[in-house]
């Protein structure tokens, strides 16, 4: 039998009994069609093959397999019950696993909860102090636009204030000439009232025109200052405009600060998860490539190991069938390598490969069964040499004496 190659191991369920100790080679198998159920035939192998030397003989006392019988039904019996004590604590032990699972799961939703609450509480936390800050620079900007009016209007008092002391100074001057030049109205007035009624009727163009004149100007200063408050009052009210243009447009900046924050968060957060996303896309590609690979080196080793445990037995076996001969012990037979094209068409469906590790257990289990019978009939035959090695001493000391 050719040994398996190196790397490569064998996994299969045998009983405890059954369990071999040591290799050993296995008796030769022949291949044959039809296998009829000989009572000196103990072992039937998959591949239709019976053996051709009888592992254990046929004169053995009926005792000694009955024993054996009783005993592997002890064994099995109180391999059952530990397998029921072990199987009920099994159940118990996921019984205990799935509540302590169900508690894990409650703490989990209650911290799922708490943590939702707090992510309310920071949310609405953070929005206060947004619009802690929204309001204090609006206070802020509307304390400074005040202060500049009011700046603007100590100024304008101040202004008015000389204007007032100079209009006040020229006023005490011109009552200063009034007073003055009192005497001269009086003694021009005497004058008038001293002179006939009709000197008064000769006509002076001169006098009316600078009359006209004065009244003339008189008239224009009023309409001037007129223009002058008017126009004073409208630069104020165009003022008043522009300080509450310039606060709009101020708590418009302000707005348009506070989305393009939440804009950027938002943009940063995107980014983050598109590169964890990424980052998942990636260790799943890698984790797909790392499982196609194990894949197709799985399916390479199991059509390895059923071409080596499978086939080619079978070809050798029907090698030597046709030579009339069996192998030699030991010796191992090296197949020819199968050509590429074979290789391709072989089926590596779920069902085959199911179907082939199948065959590939029963094939081990087999060979672990012969070469387990054939220890015990070495070990028996072992047993025998000693037994019959002390009778000959036995006898050989006998007639000596």
């Amino acid at each position: 039998m050719a040994s398996p190659s190196p790397g490569i191991t064998f996994s299969a369920t045998v009983r405890p009994a059954t369990r071999m100790r040591t290799p050993a080679p296995p008796p030769v198998v022949e291949h044959v069609t039809e296998v009829e159920k000989k009572e000196g035939e103990t072992f039937v192998t998959q591949r239709g093959g019976k053996i051709i030397q009888p592992i254990i003989p046929n004169d053995r006392p009926a005792t000694h397999f009955a024993t054996r019988h009783t005993l592997q039904s002890t064994l099995l019996l109180q391999k059952k019950k530990e397998m029921q004590s072990v199987q009920s604590q099994l159940e118990k032990k996921r019984l205990d696993f799935a509540r302590r699972m169900e508690e894990c799961r409650e703490k989990q939703e209650e911290l799922k909860a708490k943590q939702k609450q707090i992510r309310d509480r920071v949310t609405k936390f953070e929005k206060f102090l947004k619009e802690n800050d929204a309001k204090r620079q609006r206070a802020n900007a509307k304390a400074q636009a005040e202060r500049k009016l009011r700046e603007q209007k100590e100024q304008e008092l101040y202004t008015l204030t000389q204007t007032l002391h100079t209009e006040q100074t020229k006023h005490n001057h011109t009552l200063h000439l009034i007073q003055k030049y009192q005497i001269y109205e009086t003694y021009l007035q005497s004058v008038v009232d001293l002179l006939p009624p009709d000197y008064l009727d000769i006509p002076e163009p001169h006098i009316n025109d600078i009359l006209m004149r004065h009244k003339t100007l008189l008239e224009t200063s009023q309409d001037l200052s007129k223009t002058v408050s008017d126009s004073t009052d409208e630069m104020e009210r165009v003022q008043t405009i522009l300080v509450e243009l310039v606060k709009e447009k101020n708590d418009l900046i302000l707005v348009y600060n506070s989305t393009l924050g939440t804009l950027q968060k938002r943009l940063d957060r995107l980014k983050q998860e598109c590169a964890y996303l990424e980052q998942r896309l990636e260790e799943r590609d890698n984790t797909g490539k790392e499982r196609m690979r194990m894949l197709s080196e799985t399916k390479l080793a199991i059509n390895n190991i059923y071409d080596r445990v499978g086939l080619r037995p079978h070809q050798q076996t029907q090698h030597h069938h046709h030579d009339g001969g069996a192998p030699p012990q030991g010796t191992t037979h090296i197949m020819p390598q199968q050509p590429q094209q074979e290789l391709v068409n072989i089926d590596n469906s779920a069902k085959a490969l199911a179907e082939r590790l199948h065959a590939i257990q029963d094939r081990v289990l087999d060979l672990q069964h012969i070469a387990q019978r054939a220890e015990q009939f070495l070990t028996q035959d072992r047993v025998e040499k000693a037994k019959r090695q002390a009778a000959l001493a036995a006898e050989s000391t006998s007639f000596k004496t």
